[in-house]
C-alpha cells in the first residue's frame, strides 16, 4: 500500500478537488489517489483506455478554458520521471496519437510533471502526464489558458 501524505491543497483549482483531497486525507489508509487500485474509487470521470503503463481519462477538474483536458495516470507510484520504465515513454506516445486522432486535434500542449510539487503546481505527488487542448486563437477576444508549470520570482 502506498501511504500519501503529500498533497498540495494550494493547487487545487476546484472546490470539489479540495474536498477529494481532504477525504482521502482523513481516510485511515491514506492512499494515493492516481495508483490504480485507488483511482476508480476517487477519480470520477471514466477510463477512456488502459495501457501497460498509463491510464487515460478526462480530467476531473480541467482547466478554465480547456477545449479538452485529459490525465494520462502513470501505473506505478513514483514521483520522479527518471523512475519511469522507458518503455512507457512509447506507450504515452501512442496515447496521446490516439486522443490527437480520435478528437481531432490539430494543437495541444502536453506535459508531465516531475518532483517537488512545490516547484511544479501540481496538486498530487504521483507522476502524471497532462493534455490540454484551447481553443484557436481569434482576435481581441481570445485569452491565453494559464497552466501552472512551476514558479518564478517577482520581479
Amino acid at each position: 500500500m502506498i501511504i500519501l501524505s503529500e498533497f498540495n491543497f494550494r493547487h487545487a483549482r476546484e472546490e470539489e478537488q479540495v474536498r477529494v483531497m481532504l477525504k482521502i486525507q482523513q481516510d485511515k489508509d491514506k492512499v494515493c489517489p492516481f495508483c490504480w487500485k485507488n483511482l476508480e474509487k476517487y477519480h470520477p470521470k471514466p477510463i477512456l483506455k488502459k495501457g501497460a503503463w498509463w491510464w487515460l481519462s478526462e480530467n476531473a477538474w480541467p482547466y478554465k478554458g480547456a477545449r479538452v483536458h485529459f490525465i494520462f495516470f502513470y501505473k506505478e507510484h513514483v514521483k520522479h520521471i527518471s523512475q519511469i520504465n522507458p518503455s512507457a515513454f512509447n506507450e504515452l506516445g501512442e496515447l496521446t496519437s490516439w486522443v490527437e486522432r480520435i478528437y481531432s486535434l490539430k494543437g495541444y500542449a502536453l506535459f508531465i510533471r516531475s518532483g517537488r510539487m512545490e516547484e511544479t503546481g501540481s496538486s498530487v505527488q504521483h507522476i502524471h502526464a497532462q493534455l490540454i487542448a484551447g481553443s484557436s486563437q481569434q482576435g481581441p477576444d481570445s485569452e491565453a489558458l494559464k497552466i501552472k508549470l512551476g514558479y518564478r520570482k517577482k520581479d
